[in-house]
């Protein structure tokens, strides 16, 4: 079964698909339970949401339980990775909620798990308030988002969408609705799961069962789905012919979380254009894991259509505001494409 999501641009293209765990099956007694169990949650997650959750769950430890032994073991690595992601999938088809109360669950066998969040101090997001859609759910194509730049690694990755416009967005200068890329990992304490949320974009690895590994994340259906859902490209001549209809519009938007550590980048889009033209060298650029450790990305959202001396004048007044927000940032890199860069 095939799904597509509503409104879809020619830039990107969303499908939301059914993944399989695939052929290939594990020949460890560990690795032949976890399959068991990942079955029989795909068996019961449309007639029983939290018993599927509960084998799911089960699933996942008995494939951390391999990895404890085995942590370069490949079909251990995916029995993981598939679990895990179906949590999310059961999650956002329900009204479950673990990251507010944590979620108790029939365990196979008897007794429940219990799901939660792993909390983390100084943490700039919260589960409850995105969407969670695992990315292996998503094919992603278009010219804008090709090729699809993906890391292999343990944990769900995962595109979080904002359900709700952040009331803080001018502040902190986040986009109207925010699109993450998030990775899910699992820890396991008896009957006790704990997720732990990361960027994948500043973390590279991951703890497994006490093992260091690397961190799985797709960098790419993130922004498809943005592209998608938002069909940014629009805006582009009406803004260009009427600027100062959009007159609010005009920011500086975070492409990702703030780091004090990473160079900024800030872009600035050009003539009858909008930051949606930066898509395709921000995707190859996420590709590159010096970028990602030493960079982060910035735009510069304006009406092309306002003069050349005012467009600039609009920057330097969102550059001083960044300044102020974030007195600890590092110098800027700007780069400007054609207007952008006399702007």
């Amino acid at each position: 079964m095939v799904a597509t999501l509503s409104g879809c641009a020619p830039l990107a293209t969303v499908r939301e698909t059914s993944p399989t765990l695939g052929a290939q099956y594990g020949t460890s007694p560990q690795l032949q339970r976890a399959e068991q169990q990942i079955a029989a949650g795909q068996q019961l997650k449309a007639s029983h949401p939290e018993r599927a959750t509960g084998f799911y769950l089960a699933g996942a430890e008995s494939a951390t339980s391999e990895l404890r032994k085995n942590p370069k073991d490949r079909i251990a690595l995916r029995d993981y990775n598939f679990a895990l992601s179906r949590i999310f999938s059961v999650i956002r088809d329900t009204p479950f909620e673990p990251w507010t109360h944590p979620f108790n669950v029939p365990a196979p066998g008897g007794g429940e798990y219990l799901l939660t969040d792993r909390a983390i101090a100084n943490r700039l997001w919260r589960p409850q308030d995105y969407e969670l859609i695992p990315a292996d759910e998503l094919d992603v194509r278009g010219k804008f988002v090709s090729p699809r730049v993906t890391r292999e690694g343990a944990g769900a990755p995962l595109v979080a969408v904002r359900r709700e416009q952040a009331p803080e967005i001018r502040q902190r200068f986040l986009p109207p609705r925010i699109y993450l890329g998030v990775t899910a990992a699992a820890h396991f304490s008896g009957r006790k799961c704990e997720i732990e949320f990361l960027d994948p974009l500043s973390v590279e690895r991951v703890s497994v069962a006490g093992r260091g590994l690397p961190s799985a994340a797709d960098f790419t259906a993130p922004m498809a789905v943005g592209l998608c859902r938002e069909r940014p490209e629009k805006v582009g001549v009406p803004a260009l012919l009427d600027p100062d209809k959009f007159a609010n519009n005009v920011r500086l938007i975070q492409v990702q979380p703030y780091n004090s550590q990473k160079i900024p980048v800030l872009l600035v889009h050009g003539l009858q254009s909008t930051p949606v033209s930066w898509a395709p060298m921000l995707n190859a650029l996420w590709a590159d894991p010096i970028v990602r450790r030493n960079y982060q990305v910035w735009v510069f959202n304006y009406p092309s259509g306002y003069p050349i001396p005012y467009s600039a004048l609009l920057l330097r007044r969102q550059v001083d505001a960044l300044d102020k927000a974030f007195p600890d940032h590092r110098p800027i890199v700007l780069v400007g494409h054609s207007m952008g860069g006399i702007s």
